[in-house]
């Protein structure tokens, strides 16, 4: 008997047609074919034809859109199965073939999320740490609390992805007997141009424009950080303007964050510290020099007030 969950079926279809869940199990295997029943998955009702497994690897297309496909019910189902083999593609199946293997031989497991801007890494990378960490309430509010402040810190709008990641990391969970007890993560390759020179048609990280234009009108940071309405940072300005669809409004990403700070403990002071050091940032990129006699000078401002 197929289980079924949110009306979707959860055990794996066996097929050697163009749509089949598992790309191997076509009589011929090649470029062509795997590309028509990828094309085949993803245009088809079924909304989990955004996954298709390559043996153990599982091929994900991003939607573009929020899908009905997730959740702790579905979960929960993915958690009885015993094997991947038994299960549609889908990142929980991944996540829990991982978790499996590390009860069954005790030794440290790896799932490795790749791809280019916009194939969908970043939501990926959310749904197997939602599986991962649920259970462990404590460790996941904290591990899922960090989301939202990566995101802010270090992915920005681009020509091709309203939320792309503008750098690496890697999530490290330890587990007992009970579930997560620890987690950590690494950051690496943050590209720290944008900061100073963003690409026409794109934004600068997000972190900037939360602060500039998400802070409530009544919130006294806007008077510590003289953000105020209406003010210019050349560091936000580009030639060509991106195309006004954001991932999250600047308002959003703000108490989202804020969120993430407090699941994450930080006080109300390192917050404030944080911030200031964002808008020291974009007025930082308001400072203009021009070439004098006598050396370098501020723009508007005298020898004597310098």
């Amino acid at each position: 008997k197929q289980e079924e969950v949110a009306e979707h079926r959860l055990s794996r279809r066996v097929c050697h047609g163009l749509g089949s869940e598992d790309a191997c199990s076509l009589v011929e295997l090649n470029s062509a074919n795997l590309l028509a029943n990828v094309e085949t998955r993803y245009s088809g009702a079924d909304p989990g034809g955004i996954y298709t497994w390559i043996g153990p690897i599982l091929l994900a297309l991003n939607p573009y859109e929020a899908l009905e496909i997730y959740g702790p019910e579905v979960a929960a189902v993915h958690r009885v199965k015993k094997a991947m083999a038994q299960s549609r593609p889908h990142p929980y199946a991944v996540a829990g073939h991982a978790v499996r293997q590390l009860r069954r031989t005790g030794q440290s497991q790896g799932i490795l999320i790749s791809g280019e801007s916009g194939a969908g890494k970043t939501e990926t990378a959310k749904h197997v740490m939602r599986y991962l960490a649920s259970g462990s309430t404590a460790v996941e509010e904290r591990v899922l609390g960090t989301n939202p402040i990566l995101e802010a810190f270090g992915n920005a709008k681009t020509l091709r992805n309203d939320n792309s990641s503008r750098f690496g990391k890697l999530v490290r969970l330890t587990f007992d007997d009970a579930g997560v007890s620890q987690a950590s993560l690494s950051t690496f390759l943050l590209a720290r141009s944008r900061v100073t020179a963003v690409p026409d048609g794109e934004r600068n990280y997000h972190a900037f424009y939360m602060l500039a234009n998400g802070l409530p009108a009544a919130d006294p940071l806007r008077e510590k950080l003289f953000l105020f309405p209406g003010t210019d940072f050349e560091c936000l300005k580009t030639k060509v303007e991106h195309d006004g669809q954001l991932y999250l409004s600047d308002e959003q990403m703000l108490e989202d964050v804020r969120s993430g700070f407090r699941a994450l403990g930080v006080s109300a002071e390192a917050e404030q510290a944080i911030f200031e050091v964002v808008a020291g940032v974009l007025w930082i990129g308001n400072i203009r020099f021009s070439d004098s006699e006598a050396g370098c000078t501020l723009d508007g401002v005298t020898s004597e007030q310098a």
